[in-house]
């Protein structure tokens, strides 16, 4: 190859002398000529597999390179050298926007500079195009992002900052109005040791931690190795003792009844030892159930049996074989999967194991998540499976450190997000409620326990006992697995759980909505001392009713079973007022959520309205707050209408007597109809077009455009709040009038203040001694308006108190079904 460097040619192997290095063997004559003949056989053979071979391999680093060059061993171009890459990685302040040049002067110094031999790989690799642009108009910056610390004691009050770089690609057009195009494919750097170390080094063959630990990103094997696990096991249990082994989300008693486990020594399904430790499965059916060994009222028996279940007695789902191989060799005895461990034909059973499915996999020593594939026949990849490529590209930029390049999945994807499982309405609480989690992923495998978040690819696990680790950003990198907040499952984390829940999820039946979302809603019970009323919170009720609809939401007509106490079962409704009735769902954005279950409500969280449960019969029960109040945390009922009597804040202007409710109910003989009523405030107004105007950069053009959601607007067409509704309704020109029912009241955000003043609405209209309250409202479809009897719920939004208080209304008794 002309003009290369010394040292930076790729190795080309020769094949003219295979021939003389093959010689015939040394009196192979005198043992015959048959013998002689098949010895030139396996020769010519031989010669002929190198020469294949030899040849691949120089069309496969060809390939594989997509270059005719590899980098110096510290080959930097001045311009990269100038970024001080090395201090980057453990700068506090983080860079933004670092010119690299365009992509044109890139590949000029491609082949003497690593991070430019990285950025043309990476242009390669996904064969990017640039809408057909020139090179030298894709300008290339460097990002820098914090990508998690790394604490330099046990106590974590030292810490060293970790970043990792984005290096973004962007152009700008030439004619107005010059906007600029960010694609939306970044090539991400993290930081390594250098030379680059493998997995291998981290621990011995039987999961023992080697000292000292290489930095950062490492090379994997093609096969996962199960030593890693045993090290990732070994060492949450010792550094994180009683953290992970009894988090206090889960009470000490706690433990599953009636459990049935697979005896993955015997082969059969067994009723769980007193207390026992095993693991659990997560996973996905697929479509076609017919594969699907399970545990029915004719097969209990015949798997209970010594090799029940064994491979002469059923062929076992791939990913279910995998998981008891798995147990099997780690050393657990017992696996716990749904399909062999409840009776899938029993109602009874069914319901009952259900209910405790918080218990279940709270409690499992280790969840197996199988989170790639679309069936039960997918298994766990890179363990028992196909090899996988682990080549990763990377440079050195000093002496000790270098950067490797980070796989790419996809505009804001993460590892997680193409596979199935990640898309099941079932399996999100199945990894929420364990304790301790290893997710088998497309890429490669995770650790999750209730301290810290692992992967093969970079290092972050203490060393040993008293050896400080590595953390990430969990809300960057794995945001699907749990929601940040002050504690698990507080009431702080409801909007985010209900979202993680149902949003881009699905279950083959939708009346499963309920009982897929019954184990997060226990542990919240649990934790906050909460009591839920279809899948609300009673103590933020009226906060839980306001939730806005998304463009393409839509009310499903479902039922679910309500179950009485004497074990007997009736249908009813889901409620159009509650987020489950709801598909795709909605998201709540109440500016003043609790944010935790130690400090109390203030003054402006609590409830103005009374809500009540229609009983079937037409009786009313009061949705009663149940709070944990004091240490013990015993339960005391709190009437919050006294409470807001009592408290020092004025109830709303617009708020009128709400205490007669006729036929209320004491008894705790209440069969629920699903339905609500409460006084409520109602009013008539005009929807408008929300219409939005912004400048371009480079020119003071304005553009307009219609955004989502509609606007609120007043006689003279100034914006006094917002509305969604679902299934984006037909706008006739000049809007449409729609009635509203106040559901909530609550402080005015950041955002919401601006717009105020830009409406000049003073203090007298928004509240009194200066706070600035909203009102959360609801649109319905009334079956009789005059009797205020409400068919659904149909839209919902925000408007301006002081805004409200100027319109028509009336105080009305609502019943919403």
């Amino acid at each position: 190859m002309s003009g290369d460097k010394p040292g930076h040619a790729i190795p080309r192997f020769g094949e003219a002398d295979l021939g003389s290095r093959l010689e015939t063997p040394t009196g192979a004559v005198g043992h015959g000529e048959g013998t002689y003949n098949r010895l030139q056989t396996l020769r010519s053979s031989a010669v002929g597999a190198l020469k294949h071979s030899l040849k691949e391999t120089n069309v496969r680093l060809k390939s594989v390179l997509g270059l005719d060059f590899l980098p110096g061993p510290n080959g930097l171009c001045k311009n990269c050298t100038q970024l001080d890459l090395n201090k980057l990685i453990f700068s506090e302040e983080l860079t933004r926007g670092l010119q690299l040049g365009s992509v044109f002067s890139i590949k000029r110094t491609a082949r003497d500079c690593g991070l430019c031999w990285l950025v043309i790989r990476h242009i390669q690799k996904l064969k990017l195009t640039f809408d057909g642009l020139p090179d030298s108009k894709i300008k290339c910056t460097l990002d820098g992002y914090q990508y998690g610390y790394q604490a330099l004691n046990v106590e974590g009050e030292r810490k060293r900052i970790i970043n990792h770089f984005y290096i973004r690609f962007k152009s700008t057009q030439e004619d107005p109005p010059y906007t600029e195009t960010t694609y939306l494919t970044p090539l991400t750097l993290r930081p390594c040791s250098y030379p680059l170390p493998k997995i291998e080094d981290f621990y011995d063959s039987k999961g023992t931690d080697l000292h000292p630990r290489p930095f950062g990103a490492r090379t994997m094997r093609p096969n996962f190795d199960i030593a890693l696990l045993r090290t990732w096991q070994a060492t949450c249990k010792n550094c994180h003792s009683s953290k992970c082994e009894s988090p206090e989300w889960l009470g000490e008693n706690e433990y599953p009844r009636k459990l049935r486990l697979i005896d993955v020594i015997d082969m059969c399904v067994v009723d769980a030892p007193i207390n026992c430790s095993y693991f659990a499965l997560s996973y996905v059916w697929g479509q076609d159930n017919s594969r699907q060994s399970t545990l029915t009222k004719a097969t209990i028996n015949a798997m209970a049996k010594f090799g029940g279940i064994g491979p002469k007695q059923y062929n076992l789902p791939k990913t279910v074989s995998d998981a008891v191989r798995l147990t099997r060799e780690i050393g657990e005895r017992y696996l716990w999967v749904d399909a062999l461990c409840i009776i899938q034909d029993d109602e009874v059973d069914m319901a009952f194991q259900i209910a405790q499915m918080d218990v279940i996999y709270a409690r499992a020593a280790l969840t197996v998540i199988a989170g790639f594939g679309d069936s039960c026949e997918a298994g766990l990849p890179h363990i028992y499976g196909k090899r996988r490529d682990v080549s990763l590209d990377h440079i050195q930029i000093s002496e000790n450190f270098g950067l490797a390049m980070e796989p790419y999945f996809g505009p804001f994807e993460k590892p997680i997000e193409p596979c199935r499982w990640k898309h099941r309405g079932w399996t999100y609480q199945e990894l929420l409620l364990s304790k301790r989690a290893v997710l088998f992923l497309k890429d490669q495998v995770y650790w999750k326990c209730e301290c810290s978040f692992w992967m093969e690819d970079f290092s972050m696990e203490p060393c040993g006992l008293n050896e400080p680790e590595t953390f990430v950003d969990l809300e960057d990198c794995f945001q699907t697995f749990q929601p940040v907040a002050t504690a698990k499952f507080c009431l702080g984390q409801f909007p985010q759980l209900v979202w993680n829940y149902w949003h881009d999820r699905e279950l083959t039946y939708a009346e499963d909505i309920k009982k897929a979302f019954v184990g997060i809603q226990k542990r919240m019970e649990f934790v906050g001392g909460l009591t839920f009323h279809w899948g609300l919170p009673r103590v933020t009720f009226d906060k839980a009713l306001a939730w806005i609809n998304s463009t393409s939401a839509e009310p499903r007509e479902i039922s679910s079973r309500v179950a009485l106490d004497d074990g007997c079962y009736y249908e009813v409704p889901i409620p159009s007022w509650s987020w489950m009735a709801w598909s795709p769902l909605p998201c709540y954005s109440p500016s003043t959520w609790p944010e935790n279950d130690e400090e109390p409500l203030q003054p402006e969280e609590y409830r103005v309205l009374e809500f009540y449960s229609v009983s079937i019969g037409g009786k009313y029960a009061p949705i009663s707050i149940i709070r944990h109040l004091d240490e013990h945390k015993e339960e005391k009922m709190v009437n919050w209408h006294e409470t807001i009597k009592n408290s020092s804040k004025p109830a709303p202007c617009w708020m009128e007597d709400n205490s007669n409710v006729p036929y209320v109910l004491e008894s705790q003989d209440f069969h629920d109809s699903g339905h609500i009523a409460f006084w409520t405030s109602c009013a008539r107004v005009r929807i408008g077009r929300n219409v939005v105007e912004y400048m371009t950069e480079k020119k003071s053009e304005k553009h307009k455009y219609i955004s989502e959601p509609f606007a609120v607007v007043d006689s003279q067409s100034n914006c006094i709040g917002y509305y969604s509704n679902y299934g984006g309704v037909f706008f006739p020109e000049g809007g449409f009038d729609l009635d509203l029912i106040v559901v909530t009241r609550d402080r005015c955000s950041d955002g919401q203040l601006e717009l105020m003043d830009d409406l000049s609405l003073g203090e007298e209209d928004t509240g009194s001694k200066g706070d600035k309250y909203d009102v959360d409202v609801m649109e319905v479809e009334w079956i009789d308006q005059a009797k205020g009897i409400a068919k659904k719920r149909a839209g919902g939004g925000w408007i301006y108190e002081g805004t409200w208080m100027q319109l028509d209304r009336e105080w009305k008794f609502v019943t919403l079904h």
